[in-house]
């Protein structure tokens, strides 16, 4: 493959250039992966470049290139600073790994492994492991067929218990806080900090919009009931008719809860209603294709 500049990365749109890295890490051609990351890093954001620094400084370890390596991370002080330490540490392991690659010790190929495995980092780890047969020993990798399972016969217990995480994780101030997480490949839930979710996991919050809510009380609990309990929901009777019908209100919790609870005589109905709403956000997210470049 021919050598590419910034200027042909510049005419290429996000899946173009995703789908050029794909066809580098195929013929093991690191210097073009190198140009590809350099320029990702340069003009990327603080969220894409969590992956794009660690991918980056992997390049670098690879060629034995660690001054200048250092040298733009001076020159480009204040994109790094603005990364998680997470994030710096996992660039750091990686620049030293590449550094030695093949010739690994067992920690450092169990550390290449459990990334390659991890929902988070898997789709890092398999542009950079392209020549993972050269290790000393074979690595397992996360199986992106999993991400697709579609789950389905959701027992009234796990329903509830996905309700009331969506209403702890609405409680929630703190950016550090772990959240609660819905993993659709385990089908479980599990505790998370935001910067640490993965491919085919789902922070459980603000489970549905106001004109699904509005279809789903009507189909099973009769119109008068959605439009009394979309009535108090809605902050102002003129954009009711929005409210009910347009898919830009997102719902919280527990003030679904409260006019539920408000609504109907017996709390058994509002739990039905809640496993009601728990459930359409679980196969919501499980009818989603998950597709990878």
């Amino acid at each position: 493959m021919s050598i590419i500049t910034e200027a042909q990365l510049e005419k290429l749109d996000v899946i173009e250039k995703f789908q050029l890295r794909r066809k580098c890490a195929e013929n093991n051609d690191i210097e073009n992966l190198l140009t590809i990351a350099k320029y990702n890093f340069n003009s990327g954001s603080a969220a894409s470049n969590v992956t794009n620094l660690p991918e980056l400084c992997y390049y670098y370890g690879r060629l034995q290139r660690g001054e200048e390596l250092k040298s733009l991370l001076n020159e480009k002080s204040f994109l790094y600073f603005m990364l998680p330490d997470s994030c710096k540490e996992l660039a750091k392991q990686l620049f030293n790994i590449g550094s030695k690659f093949p010739h690994l010790n067992e920690n450092e190929v169990q550390f290449l492994e459990d990334n390659y495995c991890d929902s988070k980092t898997f789709e890092l780890f398999d542009i950079i492991m392209f020549d993972c047969i050269l290790l000393p020993r074979p690595i397992k990798k996360f199986d992106k067929e999993s991400l697709n399972m579609d789950n389905k016969n959701f027992s009234k217990e796990f329903l509830l218990e996905i309700y009331s995480c969506f209403s702890e994780n609405e409680g929630l101030d703190g950016s550090y806080d772990k959240l609660y997480v819905y993993s659709r490949i385990e089908n479980k839930i599990i505790q998370k900090e935001y910067e640490h979710l993965g491919i085919g996991e789902w922070c459980i919050m603000q489970p549905i919009l106001s004109n699904e809510f509005w279809n789903l009380m009507k189909e099973n609990f009769g119109e008068d009931c959605a439009n009394a309990l979309t009535k108090e929901l809605c902050y102002d009777d003129d954009d009711l008719e929005d409210f009910r019908n347009q898919n830009f209100y997102l719902l919280g919790a527990d003030s679904i809860e409260a006019a539920a609870s408000n609504y109907f005589k017996d709390s058994s109905t509002v739990v039905a209603l809640k496993t009601l709403v728990a459930k359409f956000w679980l196969e919501k997210i499980n009818s989603q294709k998950i597709n990878l470049i």
